[in-house]
Parts: structure tokens; C-alpha cells; sequence
């Protein structure tokens, strides 16, 4: 590929505007604030991000056309290094993030449009408008990249080379880019000599991230044991969620109480979702999502898919282990992960007759499966003191 760049140490680039910022200590960019992500799968050499998940981001960006990538990336660093300095209409000093983000739409030629932009920190819940004309707030609602990461002193050619190498292995992999531009991530000051941490950033296709893990699923499989039978008829009604996952509860269910699922059966043999949740309190506003689940391959009956409305995409629902069947002749727990054993959802039919029978027993499976990491534990729902609507499904 054409280097599009002049060889231009980064650091040289921002060291100055950098050092003006950070040089009260050599460590601050360890603390500073950075976009949250979630990793969809990682590989050998990258791993593929989903940002603006559940929350969308700012960002505040400038685009330099025209110029060597040494005088558009100092160009638009100090213009938004101005701007979080308090060229805004608040003239608010705003805390520096991390990473610095540069971004190319083309990567072909000598001088391209470049991007740079810095992370808005969700504390800042209504960033004030730049004065600079040339500065603008921009909201991402979701973005899907694959992410190789390196060390050093990250130059132009450096990142080509990266991207280059991940271009090969996204190939290699069957994994579609969505467009031709990428991104480079700087996350250290310049004062860090070692242990730097740089990535780049390549867009992809979510469709074709999807097909793709399901061909990896089919080639390699994979080690969460589920159960080898389920009866349908025995899951229906409704559960009590007991415990959720670490990063459940940061995302899909952040600030959720007394939450519940129902579930049904419907004609063509998918099993309808009702799922239900009270938001801040046992008083709070009551939410509630709607789906269906079904059964892919009938070789792993415990190996379910959730569509849920308003997500594009269907989720694991791999049941991992049932608890006796009750007098109800339905089953008394459930344990509920996915392929990566990223979330967890543990799910009981009398919250009372959980704690008194089954709890011990379910957290030291649960740990015995390895849910012991900071983003897979246990994280107590609340169950007390809660009012349930009435039953969805009878």
C-alpha cells in the first residue's frame, strides 16, 4: 500500500500541546477517562469491539485536509486541546481523555482528510459548543471495529504497517471491512517511555462478524457445557432473576430491580420472551422488553438464540444447568450464559425457595464454571420488597 503518511514520529507531532496538559506527573494518563466497549470475540492478534452499546458517545473533532500528517495531526490537537482549554461557549475547562483519536476515511495518497477527535466524558452530561468554527460535537450511536494493539512511539508508518497486518488477518478470517479508512488510538502521554499502548481501528460489517462466529462455532465448538435435554414445557412461566453477570449489570440491565422473565410457547415452536424490570428502585419506572427464543440445531437443545425487539442481532441463550423439577412440574432454577461466558443469568421460580435450598449449591456451580472473573461474578438482584406485574403468558 502507498504510504499516505510522511514517516512522522507521533510524538513529535503532540509532545509540546501534550506536555502543556500532562506535565504535572508522568502517570495521569492511566486515570484519565476512555469510552467504554465490549468485546465481541477476541482473536490471536485482535479482537472485535462493539462501542456505544447500550449509551451513545461524544466526541468532540476537527478535520485537517490537505496537509502532511505532521501538520494535520499538531493542527487539530492543539485545536481541541483549545477547546477542552476553554474555547467554548461555557469557557469550561474540560478533563482530558483518552485515547487521541486520528481518522482516515481514504488511506490512499500522499495528503488525505484526517480527523482527530477526543472523548467527551459522560460526566459531562451537556458539553458545551466549541467558539472554534472548525471544532464539533458529534454523537456515536454504535460502532463496531476490529482492534490490534501494539507498543512504541506510534508514527504513520507504524500504523499502516498495523493495519495492514490486520487487514491480512480480517481477510484470513472471512470478516468483511465496512470502508476502506481506519483509525489510530494513542492512549499515553508522552512523558510514558514504557508500556505504551497504541491500537488501530478498522470498521467491520456486523452481519458478517456474525455468520462468521457462527462458522467458528461450527469448525471449532466450544467448551460452556449446556444441558443435553430440555423440555420446553418445563421452562415456561415465570422465572425470578436471582443473580446477573458483572457486565450485565453495567449494560443491558444498569439500575434494573425486581427484574423477571416469562416465557411461553408459541405455535410455531419459538418460545415467547416477556422480560420485565422495575429502573433506579423496587418503585421505580417500570420497563419491559418483548421477544422470542428458539432452538438453532436440535443437537444442542440447550443452545438457545434470543431475538429481543429493537436489537439487530439474535444472542446466545445457552441454558447451562436446570434445577429439579418442582411441583409444578416445572423446573425449580436456571443457569443462563452464552458461547464466551460473558454474562450470566441465574433464574429462579420462588425467590424464598432459592435461598432456603438452592443458593449455596448454584454459586459454587456457577464459580466451579469458571464465572469468577471481574466482568462474569454474580451480582445479587434485588428481589425484595418488590410488585411484579401480573403474569405475561397465564
Amino acid at each position: 500500500m502507498r504510504s499516505p503518511f510522511a514517516k512522522t514520529a507521533l510524538f513529535l507531532s503532540v509532545s509540546v500541546a501534550l506536555a502543556a496538559l500532562l506535565a504535572s506527573a508522568t502517570s495521569l494518563d492511566v486515570s484519565l477517562t476512555a469510552p467504554q466497549y465490549v468485546v465481541l470475540h477476541s482473536f490471536k492478534t485482535y479482537e472485535i469491539r462493539e462501542y456505544a452499546q447500550t449509551h451513545p458517545n461524544m466526541w468532540v473533532s476537527t478535520t485537517v485536509n490537505g496537509e502532511s500528517f505532521k501538520d494535520a495531526s499538531s493542527t487539530a490537537f492543539h485545536r481541541l486541546f483549545g477547546y477542552i482549554s476553554g474555547q467554548n461557549i461555557a469557557k469550561e475547562r474540560i478533563p482530558m481523555t483518552k485515547p487521541v483519536v486520528m481518522t482516515w476515511v481514504d488511506a490512499k495518497g500522499e495528503q488525505v482528510p484526517m480527523t482527530m477527535s477526543f472523548y467527551v466524558p459522560p460526566s459531562l452530561s451537556h458539553p458545551p459548543v466549541p467558539t472554534e468554527k472548525d471544532v464539533l460535537l458529534n454523537v456515536e450511536t454504535r460502532m463496531i471495529v476490529a482492534v490490534r494493539k501494539f507498543g512504541g512511539f506510534a508514527d504513520a508508518e507504524d500504523a499502516e504497517r498495523e493495519v495492514a497486518s490486520l487487514h491480512a488477518d480480517l481477510d484470513r478470517d472471512g470478516i468483511t471491512r465496512a470502508n476502506d479508512g481506519f483509525s489510530l488510538a494513542v492512549y499515553n502521554s508522552p512523558f510514558r517511555v514504557i508500556s505504551r499502548h497504541n491500537e488501530v481501528w478498522v470498521p467491520v460489517t456486523f452481519s458478517t462478524f456474525a455468520e462468521h462466529e457462527k462458522l467458528m462455532d461450527a469448525k471449532l465448538g466450544s467448551d460452556v457445557p449446556t444441558v443435553k435435554s430440555l423440555d420446553l414445557k418445563k421452562y415456561l412461566g415465570r422465572f425470578f432473576q436471582m443473580y446477573d453477570s458483572r457486565i450485565a449489570s453495567w449494560t443491558v440491565e444498569r439500575n434494573a430491580f425486581c427484574a423477571t422473565a416469562d416465557y411461553g410457547l408459541g405455535s410455531d415452536g419459538k418460545v415467547s420472551v416477556f422480560n420485565s424490570e422495575h429502573y433506579g428502585s423496587v418503585t421505580g419506572p417500570y420497563h419491559n422488553i418483548t421477544g422470542y427464543a428458539y432452538i438453532p440445531d436440535q443437537a444442542y437443545p440447550g443452545r438457545l438464540k434470543v431475538h429481543l425487539a429493537g436489537v439487530p442481532y439474535d444472542g446466545d441463550y445457552w441454558v447451562l444447568e436446570l434445577g429439579p423439577v418442582n411441583s409444578d412440574g416445572l423446573y425449580s432454577y436456571a443457569i443462563v450464559s452464552d458461547r464466551h461466558k460473558a454474562s450470566l443469568f441465574i433464574l429462579a421460580r420462588d425467590p424464598a425457595e432459592f435461598d432456603s435450598k438452592y443458593r449455596e449449591t448454584v454459586l459454587a456451580k456457577v464459580k466451579d464454571l469458571g464465572f469468577t472473573h471481574f466482568y462474569n461474578q454474580p451480582v445479587l438482584t434485588v428481589q425484595n420488597g418488590c410488585t411484579y406485574p401480573p403474569k405475561h403468558f397465564g
